[in-house]
């Protein structure tokens, strides 16, 4: 499968598509302001980043 990254995973649409996209077996990164403590993430690689710093998603990604 495919490795994905989430920008706004921790947030409420966000988990929804990182389960929904985990369960159909693929690796997910969440991007987010913060990391979730949503059990849905739980098995998923969570990074805090503010992605308006563009050093900071550049390091990120």
């Amino acid at each position: 499968m495919s490795r994905i990254a989430v920008t706004g995973g921790a947030g409420r649409l966000g988990r929804s598509l990182v389960a929904g996209l985990a369960g159909a077996g693929h690796e997910l990164v969440s991007l987010d302001r913060a990391v979730s403590e949503a059990a849905e993430l739980a098995n998923v690689e969570q990074v805090a980043v503010d992605l308006t710093d563009p050093d900071a998603a550049s390091r990120a990604i």
